[in-house]
């Protein structure tokens, strides 16, 4: 096609943003609960992300796309909220990606999401979960879902943290620390505290996993508390933690009790021309 001097040609032009993501170091799904009877709103649970930059990504399940939206699959969670416009004096929606920044440069090493032990508010669909972080550090911190910011944070008492996981229940967190030592934190209630810790060994607590929950049993009626109801419908709601097992730096397995604390039994893995195997990862089967 021919252009005559003077003609104006509109021209589209295109840049690509160079955009290299972070890398993931680590995912976490919130856990089943224990009642069946109850699920998870949405059908699909939440993934948070945590990146090496030490951000964390929230990302929601979606089945009905907007436009340009895939139609199944985890989308980048949207926060809606409607301020009110001054020019026009009328109510505007605007949509905004959250992404949870961390309070100082360090890769989010572990993450958990636990289910709280009391309903939701009406209108927040997000006061189901708790979500907790540690980066290598001393600090175990604990995020606010709907602000993006850390609620709180609790020293681990025993140096550097070099694992976590949270009990089936969601009421206790138990930390592996520099010291040999692992700590429970108290979840119940609301709390985010250190409540005891089990008994130590010579090594770092890499890896940990917990057993199977087992049902409280229930006590023997007192004749003077016979009419006691509301305490027995209590204890039979209760559900008890039986052992946890944690990977260790010195080449070792151990299986802790998880009400005395005591350290019930070892295994010993395999050494390679006189070097210690590092336990980085365990888990429990049904």
């Amino acid at each position: 096609m021919a252009i005559n001097e003077g003609q104006s040609v509109r021209v589209h032009r295109c840049r690509f943003i160079n955009w290299t993501p972070s890398p993931i170091t680590s995912i976490a799904f919130p856990p089943a609960p224990i009642d069946p009877s109850k699920k998870l709103p949405n059908g699909f649970p939440v993934l948070a992300v945590g990146r090496a930059n030490g951000n964390i990504e929230l990302y929601e399940w979606t089945s009905n796309p907007p436009p340009h939206q895939t139609y199944h699959g985890y989308v980048l969670r949207r926060v809606w909220f409607q301020p009110i416009s001054a020019s026009f004096f009328s109510l505007r929606i605007t949509m905004v990606l959250q992404v949870f920044a961390a309070p100082v440069p360090s890769k989010v090493d572990t993450l958990i999401l636990t289910l709280r032990d009391h309903n939701a508010a009406p209108g927040d669909p997000y006061g189901f979960l708790r979500l907790f972080s540690m980066g290598g550090g001393s600090e175990l911190l604990e995020w606010d879902l709907n602000k993006g910011v850390v609620k709180r944070s609790i020293s681990s008492q025993g140096g550097s943290i070099w694992s976590m996981a949270a009990n089936p229940a969601s009421t206790k967190l138990a930390i592996g620390c520099e010291d040999g030592c692992i700590r429970i934190v108290s979840l119940e209630n609301d709390q985010f505290l250190v409540e005891r810790k089990l008994d130590p060994i010579n090594g770092r607590i890499l890896s940990i996993a917990w057993g199977p929950l087992t049902p409280h049993q229930p006590r023997k009626m007192d004749p003077a508390h016979a009419f006691d109801s509301d305490s027995d419908e209590e204890d039979e709601r209760r559900w008890v933690d039986t052992w946890l097992v944690a990977g260790c730096s010195d080449s070792a397995v151990r299986k802790w009790d998880a009400v005395s604390g005591r350290i019930l039994d070892r295994m010993s893995t395999d050494r390679r021309r006189g070097d210690r195997t590092l336990v980085w990862t365990v888990g429990v089967l049904s």
